[in-house]
């Protein structure tokens, strides 16, 4: 793991986190520990989840935030990517997105 890197216990990670604010770190660690809970008790073959943050753009009026969602499900990676001028939003988004790509592919898979 890289020096940057927040580990969240053995399945969870934050990357390019470190740079924020306490409060702010504290709620994306929230918002990202309530997911993987989530996702972990409706699915016993949650393996890890992977949240990296890049500041795309800093300017005057804000910054721009990238936030790229990777969720290893039964040896498979899903992955989502959310971009918006606030973080919590990008968060959000991501999450939500990863979650639904999984249980997409997840039910294709089932279906065969």
């Amino acid at each position: 793991m890289a020096s940057g890197d927040i580990n969240m216990g053995g399945k969870i990670s934050l990357v390019g986190f470190s740079e924020l604010d306490g409060a702010s770190l504290d709620i994306v660690r929230k918002v990202v520990g309530a997911f993987a809970e989530r996702v972990s008790r409706q699915d016993r073959m949650f393996e890890g989840l992977k949240v990296t943050l890049k500041e795309l753009h800093k300017r005057v009026k804000g910054e721009i935030y990238e936030v790229h969602a990777h969720l290893f499900k039964e040896g498979h990676k899903f992955n989502s990517i959310s971009t918006d001028r606030n973080l919590f939003v990008a968060l959000d988004d991501a999450l939500k997105n990863v979650a639904k790509e999984a249980e997409h592919a997840m039910g294709k898979m089932m279906r065969k």
